[in-house]
């Protein structure tokens, strides 16, 4: 149900992309390439440190996940990032240790669309250029 709520929301938005980068597409091939590089142990990082509890550094890894993802016009991880980013905050003022299901769940629901988002900067034709890079 999570997931289903951001379906409004593109995996990568082509005409933000363009807008961002003034239409030139070598460097969103080349921005691309860089965030799958910065971002390839960025899923397995977030794991390591809910599983470890640490609320504090969750929240500033989402919150670097959130500023990456607007840079290449990733809509989808953007949004959710900043809706887990305000759910952590809270969690952080009330002191308690546990992450609540909550915020597991939108972490899970984060590191779904991570995956779509690697994916598509993968295959996606019109950023063939981030395959070389």
């Amino acid at each position: 149900a999570l997931y289903g709520s951001f379906g409004d929301r593109e995996v990568i938005s082509m005409a933000q992309m363009h807008s961002i980068y003034s239409g030139n597409t070598q460097l969103m091939a080349n921005s691309a390439a860089m965030y799958l590089r910065m971002t390839e142990k960025v899923p397995g990082q977030l794991l390591d440190t809910a599983q470890a509890g640490d609320a504090a550094r969750l929240r500033t890894l989402v919150h670097q996940c959130k500023g990456s993802a607007g840079y290449i016009g990733a809509e989808r991880v953007h949004a959710v990032a900043m809706g887990l980013q305000h759910a952590l905050e809270g969690h952080l003022g009330t002191g308690e240790a546990a992450l609540p299901e909550g915020i597991l769940v939108q972490l899970r629901v984060l590191l779904r669309c991570l995956a779509e988002l690697m994916e598509r900067l993968r295959t996606d034709t019109a950023l063939s250029g981030a395959k070389r890079g």
